[in-house]
């Protein structure tokens, strides 16, 4: 587990409660079904200019022909959470998810509220 969180001492600087849990309990969720006895779990929340940047990065199973592996229940907490984000954050939110080798990415851009 690595964690790069850093440290917020602005009070001005607010977030929706419990939005990015979602993420977080996704990237353990999926990093235990990877092929590997060694998984990988990568978290990441900074400040940027007016933005709040959060990322999450975990090694993740993937089957012969290169697909991901998913359960049949995974799903729902992404889908409200990306449904809650739109109505709490409008246009003032970016989320790309990806992944890259053996790895899924989820970076999370959110417009600081004034």
């Amino acid at each position: 587990l690595k964690a790069d969180i850093e440290d917020v001492s602005n009070p001005q600087i607010k977030i929706a409660p419990l939005v990015l849990i979602v993420f977080v309990e996704n990237a353990f969720k999926h990093a235990k079904d990877a092929l590997t006895k060694e998984i990988e779990i990568g978290i990441s929340l900074k400040i940027t200019g007016n933005s709040i940047c959060f990322a999450t990065v975990n090694s993740y199973r993937v089957d012969k022909s290169g697909e991901v592996m998913a359960d049949d229940e995974s799903g729902l907490g992404l889908q409200n959470t990306i449904k809650r984000l739109g109505l709490v954050y409008g246009d003032d939110y970016r989320l790309k998810q990806y992944t890259e080798e053996d790895r899924y990415h989820v970076e999370l851009l959110l417009k600081i509220k004034e």
